[in-house]
C-alpha cells in the first residue's frame, strides 16, 4: 500500500505544464483520478444487474480531481455556471442560489462567484446553513431562488415527487433548476420496486445501498 500510494500520487499530481484543467478549482493536473475500486466491488460482490459503463455522466476513468477531489459531474457544472453567468450576468445584480445537500468542492467555487448568494441546505450534513428535509422545505417562503442545484440526491428520496414540489415552490418564476440523477442509458423508465427493499438488494439493482431507485 505504501508504494502504491507513492505511484499514486505522482501519477495524479498537480502540475503547471499538464494537459488536464480542473474548474472547480482552477488548477492544472497531470491526470483526474479513477473512481474508487470500492463501488466495483460492492457490484460485483451483490451482482449488480446492469452495466456500470453505462451511467450517463459518469467516466470512471478520470473520476475526480487529485487536488479538489471534484468529481466529473461537479466539474461539469462549474463550467456550466462559468459559461451561463458570462452571458446573462448584469453589473452588481446578484443571484440567489439554493445548493442541496452540497458537494464540498463545487460548494466552494459557487461561494466565491461574487454574483451569487449562496445557500446549501441539508438533513443530516454538517456544516450546511440550513438543516430541513427536502421534501418540506418550510423554512423557505416561495419564490425565493433564482437557481437551485439539486445533485444526485433525488435517488435517496422516497416521495421524489413531494421534494421536486417544493424545490419547484421555492423556486422563483423564471428561475432555473439542474436536477442531476444517476440515469443508465439501457433503461427507458425509471426502475422503482418496493419489493427492493434492503441494502443488498439495492446495491443490486440501483447501484447503491442508499438509493431507492
Amino acid at each position: 500500500p505504501f508504494i502504491y500510494k507513492l505511484i499514486s500520487a505522482e501519477k495524479h499530481s498537480v502540475h503547471t505544464d499538464a494537459n488536464y484543467f480542473c474548474p472547480a478549482c482552477d488548477t492544472k493536473v497531470n491526470s483526474f483520478v479513477r473512481i474508487p475500486v470500492f463501488y466495483d466491488d460492492m457490484l460485483d460482490k451483490y451482482g449488480f444487474v446492469h452495466s456500470p459503463y453505462l451511467f450517463e455522466t459518469l467516466n470512471r476513468i478520470q473520476y475526480s480531481c487529485p487536488h479538489c477531489g471534484a468529481s466529473d459531474r461537479n466539474r461539469l457544472y462549474a463550467l456550466y455556471v462559468k459559461e451561463v453567468f458570462d452571458k446573462i450576468k448584469n453589473g452588481s445584480k446578484s443571484y440567489s442560489f439554493l445548493d442541496v445537500a452540497p458537494d464540498k468542492s463545487l460548494a466552494s467555487y459557487l461561494f466565491k462567484r461574487d454574483f451569487l448568494s449562496y445557500r446549501s441546505v441539508d438533513l443530516y450534513m454538517e456544516g450546511v446553513d440550513d438543516k430541513a428535509d427536502i421534501t418540506e422545505l418550510n423554512i423557505y417562503e416561495d419564490n425565493k431562488f433564482d437557481i437551485i442545484l439539486c445533485s444526485h440526491v433525488l435517488e435517496h428520496i422516497e416521495d421524489d415527487r413531494k421534494a421536486i414540489s417544493e424545490l419547484y415552490r421555492v423556486m422563483k418564476k423564471g428561475g432555473f433548476g439542474i436536477f442531476m440523477v444517476p440515469i443508465l442509458l439501457s433503461l427507458d423508465q425509471d426502475l422503482e420496486n418496493p419489493d427492493y427493499n434492503t441494502p443488498e438488494l439495492h446495491w443490486k439493482y440501483y447501484g447503491q445501498d442508499d438509493h431507492v431507485r
